[in-house]
């Protein structure tokens, strides 16, 4: 009897559809909680946006130049017609990020107010903004910030419940967050928004999660993913003193292990999709029972490209945009049927809409904290005994951006601590103060570091010392001089930090440039650093523009050259003597040209194109790699902007482009050539000669642009 009723049992459990997980009965998630997240396509199709960890410039570079938002700020507007009646209304759009804004880069405060700010503002017309957490929003929850910047953690200062906080510091990347776990708790504003975000969002025929999905969805669906996850944040969040079923902490992955189960094939940290390690199968079961045409996903990191994975099923579009992977700053647009990946350039650091969120910041952290408390710090912050709270009290100081005579004292006083030196030049880089007080402090560190005592002689103090000249910006002769005599002194590493700091800082000695000059011919690891420092610098010498192009001439493989290109294209024009120079090099260099990357042997062509276009042996090598069938097609639409930028003009150019349209392997590639000639050149007859017979072209998508394009140009 007891053998048949526990048969009886398990049956039940295990044909219990809400408690099974890809056929695991102990994987379990939730009843939905009525929150929205399936969704009709808007007009204006949707944007995606992958990780931004903390990468403010990157998401607005996105923005602007999609369209979302005007260079100012402002939700982007449209003229319409309607009822006859032109009028002006808002682009009616999906905005969707796919989860990690926070750790890596220092901004993730940032984004998150202009989110939110953005949230409001979509839907004023009739747009909306999705937000999707990722595993790293969990990681603040639970503690786990060993991804977060100093400066980002030091952003969130003003929203710790408890100062006291600062007596679990335990070294310079890993102390109690300095606020950030605060924020994102209890009742703030921040936590309320996470725990309001949807995990799984469905707008039309795509799909969008964090890490991906696997066969578990079919039985899991959306409603219940989210409601699962929006409760376990709560729960972190001290929201819910009741902790949900254990059964269902596989949800949070790896970090489920905490309450009860590790599973790393969860939405917010599967790897397999992006990975094609899920049958395809799987995947077109998934897609079938929701009517998908695609799935995106960021999570896994390519720094190159968007990848397009399953036959165009799956878009994997964590490119590793943050300033810490270097990748591409890219975005997927969604339009009916038409998929468009697009890879932005970055704005300045100086763009309004960046300082203007900076200020605010500062205002509010100065603003936050009392004058005693103040204090406390300035008594905490040269402690020689307990130094942990010592620097975190230097931290909070710098972050505070008062700049109080009182606080400038107390972080120069901190110098002369050997446990406290690394952080006291940190927080003199935070405060940018450029007073003869802590130049001269800074210059008598640097020197020390040469000639004191031991402590002084380390690398990171070296280093540290000069990005603190750098970020108060001191231009003074005597301090230039100071750095320059760390590029032929110490390691790789502090060699590198001083010839970057120079060009932050612009040099002016001619005897500096030309050592300069000399490191970038040398073609050593340092190169390409020595390059960036001349063409910030911009001198016009003669000199160095000679050795700059003798390097050019022999460029290795491995050595980026947009420094030296950018460069050399601010300098015409060109001496006789400069010009015969770079004939004479190019014929040097074509033999050569084989054995360099792709993308460089584009930025070698394009820069001599643009130098001495009256070439025809660059011309015939740069057609030559445009048409070389392994390009890779987000580059190839990039080369082609800047061809028919310079030599589009040009009888023949004119040929190769026709020729090239013909040829074209995507209708990406023909669609993005087109735009680029009716933007560039409305007026051309035989742009208007491609347009109107691609209206007939047998692609519908094709067809379609270029009748549009056509009507773009007749109505301008």
């Amino acid at each position: 009897m007891h053998r048949v009723f526990s048969i009886i049992i398990l049956f039940a459990i295990f044909n219990t559809p809400s408690s099974s997980l890809g056929g695991n009965p102990l994987l379990k998630t939730l009843e939905p909680d009525g929150v929205v997240w399936k969704f009709e396509p808007l007009e204006d199709g949707l944007i995606v946006i992958g990780d931004l960890h903390g990468d403010f410039q990157a998401l607005l570079s996105i923005l602007i130049s999609r369209g979302v938002i005007t260079p100012d700020g402002e939700w982007a507007l449209k003229k319409k017609i309607v009822n006859h009646v032109e009028t002006v209304v808002g682009k009616k759009l999906h905005l969707a990020i796919t989860g990690d804004f926070v750790h890596r880069g220092p901004d993730s405060r940032l984004i998150i107010d202009f989110l939110i700010y953005l949230q409001g503002e979509a839907l004023r017309y009739g747009s909306h903004v999705h937000v999707l957490p990722g595993n790293h929003e969990l990681q603040v929850l639970l503690t786990k910030n060993m991804d977060a910047s100093l400066e980002e953690l030091a952003s969130y200062v003003d929203l710790a419940q408890d100062f006291n906080f600062y007596h679990h510091y335990d070294d310079e990347v890993s102390y109690k967050d300095l606020g950030i776990y605060d924020a994102f708790r209890g009742n703030t504003k921040y936590a309320e928004w996470l725990n309001g975000l949807n995990t799984i969002v469905q707008i039309g025929d795509t799909l969008l999660v964090h890490a991906g999905v696997k066969k578990w969805l079919l039985d899991h669906p959306p409603d219940r993913i989210n409601a699962t996850i929006r409760t376990w944040v709560r729960h972190l969040q001290g929201l819910e003193s009741t902790q949900p079923d254990h059964q269902t902490s596989w949800i949070l992955g790896n970090y489920g292990s905490k309450f009860g189960l590790a599973h790393s094939d969860g939405p917010l940290q599967t790897r397999d999709l992006s990975k094609q390690l899920v049958p395809k199968a799987d995947v077109e079961d998934i897609c079938r029972a929701y009517g998908l045409a695609r799935i995106v996903v960021g999570h896994e990191i390519d720094v190159n490209k968007v990848r397009v994975l399953y036959g165009g099923l799956v878009y994997a579009i964590d490119t590793g945009m943050t300033r810490k992977f270097k990748g591409q700053i890219s975005s997927l647009q969604v339009k009916g049927s038409t998929v468009d990946i697009e890879y932005a350039s970055r704005i300045k650091l100086d763009h309004p809409l960046y300082v203007q969120a900076r200020e605010s910041l500062e205002k509010t952290l100065r603003s936050q904290i009392s004058e005693s408390f103040r204090d406390e710090l300035i008594m905490q912050s040269t402690n020689l005994i307990r130094y942990k709270k010592s620097r975190a009290a230097l931290f909070i100081l710098a972050h505070r951006y008062a700049r109080h005579p009182k606080e400038v004292k107390a972080v120069l006083d901190a110098l002369s601590n050997p446990k406290l030196l690394r952080t006291a030049l940190y927080a003199l880089s935070v405060m940018k103060l450029n007073s003869p007080e802590v130049r001269n402090a800074l210059a008598f560190v640097l020197q020390n570091s040469l000639y004191g005592q031991q402590f002084w002689k380390t690398a990171e103090v070296q280093k540290s010392a000069i990005v603190a000249f750098t970020a108060i910006d001191a231009r003074q002769p005597e301090v230039l001089q100071l750095i320059s005599h760390f590029m032929t002194h110490g390691d790789d590493d502090v060699k590198r930090v001083a010839i970057r700091a120079l060009g932050q800082l612009g040099v002016s000695s001619s005897s500096i440039l030309m050592k300069l000059a000399e490191m970038v011919k040398r073609q050593s690891n340092m190169s390409v650093h020595a390059a960036y420092a001349i063409r910030k610098s911009n001198p016009k010498l003669y000199n160095i523009k000679k050795s700059l192009i003798e390097a050019l001439g022999g460029v290795y493989s491995e050595m980026p050259i947009s420094d030296l290109r950018d460069y050399l294209l601010n300098q015409k024009p060109f001496e006789n003597g400069l010009l015969r120079l770079l004939e004479s090099n190019f014929m040097n260099l074509k033999n050569n040209l084989g054995s360099f990357k792709m993308n460089m042997q584009f930025e070698v062509l394009s820069t001599y194109t643009q130098l001495v276009p009256h070439l025809e042996e660059i011309r015939v090598e740069l057609e030559k790699l445009m048409t070389n069938l392994h390009v890779d097609e987000g580059h190839l639409i990039s080369w082609i902007q800047e061809y028919i930028t310079v030599l589009y003009q040009d009888v023949r150019a004119k040929e190769f482009m026709k020729l090239f349209l013909v040829s074209s392997r995507s209708d990406t590639t023909v669609i993005a050539t087109m735009n680029v000639l009716a933007t560039q050149f409305t007026n051309d007859a035989m742009v208007h000669q491609l347009l109107n017979k691609a209206q007939t072209h047998p692609s519908n998508i094709i067809a379609q642009m270029a009748k549009q394009l056509m009507n773009k140009i007749k109505c301008n």
